[in-house]
């Protein structure tokens, strides 16, 4: 269970944004704010479960505390919500989508004598709050880090936080990960899932191997990208920095970053930013139809497996424990509509 220094920390939160915002143009507040109480806070079980309100943990407590601090100085920004009416009804549904949850498990479950009670309107109103406290740090993003200036800060920020985390996961690469257990008193997730060919994959403060990995798979690209469009003197350094956060990612034996990384840098590092911009936009396309093409069997998953295993029997495992779910999960979206509400 989390330590009195867990739940400390998350009390201190809060004041940790208003001194940021005090001190810094908001862009790279929110920016240093966020990114810093999500690389530094315990992960779950540390929240503060109040009655009638979702769990407040390190993902949500940082937002809630910028956006108040905005609204209170005034600082608007660009529209908090889409411009466009199909996206305003696109969040809208995100947000709101609990309540048809709601109202289709209106009938306990029971697990033998261990049960889960039906859900009520008390938890419709929480989980409609928990959507939106989950898109919340997008809106800041969408209201105050559209600007050029602000997304270049946002790179920089992602690389100097890669920058501050490597050590860390350098030190459980080499002790194993144990630096949540140390400062907060747990283990956050499952031992034996950190465990990757032959060493330890580090998962820090973090919820998992996978988040360290990709956050270093962001402060990679991030790394690349600002040494391509720098002209000046401090482009040797900007192509070191690249070159380490690479090395470090590769050693951290997360073989989904890597893929990205392998995909992604050329990118940024080639092509122009129009041509980027189409493959972002490509990229997110699959994304959204991805549950449609596996509805349809037109995801190659055996030939995917297939690769999976050449590389690795383990990570072939992993792989098909994903499909697996993802199966399942099709399977009751598939009959639902044929058999009625379900609980």
């Amino acid at each position: 269970m989390p330590n009195q220094i867990a739940f400390l920390a998350l009390a201190a939160s809060p004041i940790f944004v208003a001194v940021m915002m005090s001190r810094l143009p908001l862009d790279r507040a929110i920016i240093w704010s966020l990114m810093l109480c999500y690389l530094f806070l315990p992960e779950p079980p540390a929240v503060f479960d109040f009655p009638m309100m979702p769990p407040l943990d390190k993902h949500n407590i940082p937002a809630l505390m910028a956006f108040a601090l905005t609204l209170w100085r005034k600082d608007t920004g660009g529209p908090l919500l889409p411009r466009s009416r199909f996206g305003k009804v696109l969040f809208l549904t995100f947000v709101f989508s609990p309540v048809m949850t709601v109202l289709t498990n209106g009938e306990p479950v029971y697990f033998g004598i261990v049960g889960l009670p039906a859900l009520g309107l008390k938890d419709a109103a929480a989980l409609v709050l928990e959507q939106f406290l989950m898109v919340l740090p997008f809106l800041l993003a969408r209201q105050h880090l559209a600007s050029g200036g602000a997304m270049r800060e946002l790179l920089r920020a992602l690389v100097v936080g890669g920058l501050i985390y490597t050590p860390l996961m350098l030190l459980e690469m080499r002790v194993s990960p144990q630096l949540n257990s140390w400062v907060y008193g747990y283990f956050q997730h499952f031992f034996a899932q950190t465990i990757r060919f032959g060493g330890y994959r580090p998962i820090v403060f973090l919820y998992h191997g996978i988040w360290v990995a990709f956050f270093l798979m962001t402060s990679v690209v991030s790394a690349w990208a600002l040494w391509r469009w720098d002209k000046g003197p401090g482009r040797t350094r900007a192509l070191a920095v690249a070159g380490y956060l690479t090395l470090v990612l590769v050693m951290a034996k997360s073989l989904g970053a890597q893929i990205f990384m392998v995909l992604l840098v050329p990118l940024v590092v080639l092509l122009k930013p129009r041509a980027q911009l189409r493959i972002a936009l490509f990229i997110g396309a699959v994304a959204l139809a991805y549950p449609i093409l596996k509805g349809a069997d037109l995801v190659p998953q055996d030939q995917m497996l297939a690769q999976a295993e050449k590389i690795d029997p383990d990570r072939a495992g992993s792989l098909r424990f994903r499909f697996q779910n993802e199966d399942t999960l099709l399977e009751r979206a598939y009959i639902k509509p044929v058999f009625g509400w379900g609980s």
